[in-house]
């Protein structure tokens, strides 16, 4: 390595005036430019990257912000909307009120001796229908579903629409 600055020693020695300088002024250059290019330039481009990853994490949180209140509303909504049993309807009864706003035939209906749970039965109904109907029963905060069991039915309706039969067992939970 000291040959080579000597080297270079021996050649600016040579040089005039006007050359070194020339030289030295380039070599500034040259320094500065590899610094930007090699230094800053990525330095730079990495903050620009940064600042569009923010910015678009920041219309996702927006968004999902959006979708959390509307979902709220629904919810609200959909709370104000359900029937809520009366303490002076028993469990049957508030099924078979349920079933009739979905317009679904409920095959069998055995309440336990307790009035707590009760077992259902549906016969050859829309997979649709049913769970719409299990979507009523649960934005009631005091009924449960304990058990369900579907099996489809052979060949399909004249709608084209999957066809089940289910039974499950409903209990009313206190609050």
């Amino acid at each position: 390595m000291s040959a080579v600055v000597t080297t270079i020693k021996r050649y600016l020695a040579r040089c005039t005036r006007r050359e070194q300088v020339y030289l030295l002024v380039a070599g500034v250059m040259i320094t500065l430019t590899v610094g930007w290019l090699l230094l800053w330039q990525p330095v730079f481009d990495a903050r620009a990257a940064s600042e569009s990853r923010l910015l678009a994490a920041e219309q996702t949180l927006a968004q999902v912000n959006s979708l959390a209140a509307e979902l709220a509303i629904f919810r609200r909504d959909m709370a104000d909307e359900s029937p809520q049993p009366s303490s002076s309807q028993s469990l049957p009864q508030v099924l078979n009120t349920l079933a009739a706003q979905i317009a679904i035939p409920i095959a069998a209906l055995e309440p336990a001796v307790d009035n707590q749970s009760a077992g259902l039965r549906f016969d050859a109904v829309s997979m649709s229908l049913l769970l719409a109907w299990l979507a009523e029963l649960e934005t009631l905060p005091s009924m449960r579903v304990e058990q369900l069991t579907m099996t489809p039915v052979a060949g399909s309706s004249a709608t084209g629409e999957a066809q089940i039969n289910a039974s499950l067992r409903v209990r009313s939970v206190a609050q």
